[in-house]
């Protein structure tokens, strides 16, 4: 059974018993770690690429904010990320959110400042390893704006005309094991070919 590392969204915690996590248990062993909206950006990348490490993940899911950590994290570790409605526009859209907050999940209170919304990057670094799910009626991010960065990128994703940013009833392990299974098969292929010919 593959192992994957959820992320969850801004403001919010893991939780075992949340929809998407309960969903992709049915075929995936899940784990999770909490980041802090409290920290920067690149710290909690830190905190989450060793979190994976350690736990040896075969690929990592993240949504909305949690999307934009799991496209970096996949990126740095090499391996294959699944992007649920993420944040692709971060610098722009964060500072929106400055103030004070509540975690939906914990209670815990949070401070966000303008310097940790300026901590993000610009942009979401895309590779041909991520797969990106678009819900067209997210009332947060802009998904016919992503679904265009996605296609400029050469990325594979898949819209859903009913889903809204929540996606409450997201289940797709069927497409996301296929997705994983062809990734792999292309890495070792590409590695296979390069090693014959630097012995050539």
């Amino acid at each position: 059974m593959k192992k994957v590392m959820y992320i969850h969204g801004a403001f919010s915690a893991f939780k075992v018993d949340s929809p998407k996590v309960v969903a992709l248990s049915k075929r995936f062993e899940v784990c999770g770690i909490n980041y802090d909206m409290e920290k920067p950006y690149k710290e909690n990348v830190r905190i989450l690429i060793d979190f994976a490490t350690k736990e040896c993940v075969d690929f990592i899911v993240g949504t909305s904010l949690g999307g934009l950590y799991a496209a970096e994290v996949s990126l740095s570790m090499g391996i294959a990320g699944i992007l649920i409605n993420p944040s692709v526009e971060p610098y722009d859209t964060l500072p929106r959110y400055i103030g004070e907050h509540t975690n939906f999940v914990t209670g815990d209170k949070i401070s966000f400042t303008k310097e940790l919304a300026e901590s993000f990057p610009k942009n979401i670094r895309l590779h041909s390893h991520h797969l990106t799910f678009l819900g067209m009626k997210d009332e947060l991010i802009d998904a016919e704006k992503t679904k265009q960065i996605v296609l400029k990128n050469n990325c594979e994703y898949v819209a859903d005309e009913n889903a809204d940013h929540r996606w409450e009833l997201f289940d797709f392990n069927e497409k996301i094991e296929n997705f994983i299974s062809n990734k792999q098969r292309t890495y070792r292929t590409n590695r296979n070919d390069s090693v014959e010919n630097t012995m050539k």
